[in-house]
């Protein structure tokens, strides 16, 4: 079978016999089947102006396996749809959620920056599958590296959740990199920027710093945004 909305257009053969050629898939793009198995651990560490945390984060291992398996979407809302699991919203969403509750908007943005740009270091999916291979949260959670667009989709996953805020991606493909731009709601800093109307500030996941409207490259080299 090709599936051709896989990057590398790559075949992959899922079934097999004499007397059947084909065989239906159908997978809904916002639900998980309901599996556990078995269970992965991982202690992330980060910080936040001067404090330090540290949480174990405990994920549904069964639930990775199956989203591994998915066929590769074009990054997009189809991997911020996805919810995490129970596992990982007791072990890391509540916390998250609590430590940003006593924050305003802008400074709980910045927290949840600066958790995903230190949980899970910076890797190239080329070192380690010879390919693009884009990651839901929970996989980027729990995975020993992850790179631009994993670590975009995992912010704007938790800026929707623990935020309510929108976020869309900013697509250099000349430079192969995406980076994050956010909707906060009357907060128009020098370096944000008007899209369909709204105001955003960009942001780049993949940074040392939590800081607002940066990019690591111009905004005028963007050439796609992608709702996410």
């Amino acid at each position: 079978m090709d599936f051709k909305n896989r990057v590398n257009k790559g075949k992959h053969l899922i079934y097999k016999d004499l007397t059947r050629t084909s065989l239906g898939i159908n997978h809904s793009p916002n639900h998980t089947p309901r599996i556990s198995a078995h269970l992965s651990q991982k202690k992330l560490t980060f910080a936040f102006n001067i404090e330090e945390h540290q949480l174990m984060a405990i994920s549904n291992g069964s639930l990775l396996d199956y989203l591994s398996d998915l066929p590769l979407y074009s990054v997009g809302k189809e991997y911020t749809s996805i919810g995490v699991s129970n596992e990982i919203n007791r072990a890391v969403i509540t916390y998250l959620k609590q430590q940003v509750s006593s924050m305003n908007t802008i400074e709980g943005t910045q927290f949840l920056l600066a958790f995903v740009q230190q949980v899970t270091p910076y890797g190239s999916d080329y070192d380690k599958y010879g390919e693009e291979n884009y990651y839901y949260p929970e996989t980027t959670l729990m995975s020993t590296t992850a790179d631009c667009e994993d670590k975009a989709i995992l912010l704007a996953y938790l800026c929707r959740e623990l935020l309510n805020l929108e976020s869309i991606g900013l697509y250099f493909e000349d430079d192969e990199h995406l980076s994050l731009g956010i909707k906060i709601p009357d907060y128009s800093p020098t370096g944000s920027f008007q899209y369909a109307k709204d105001t955003y500030v960009s942001c780049e996941p993949t940074a040392k710093y939590p800081r607002l409207t940066q990019t690591q490259f111009d905004l005028n080299r963007v050439t796609e945004v992608i709702p996410l």
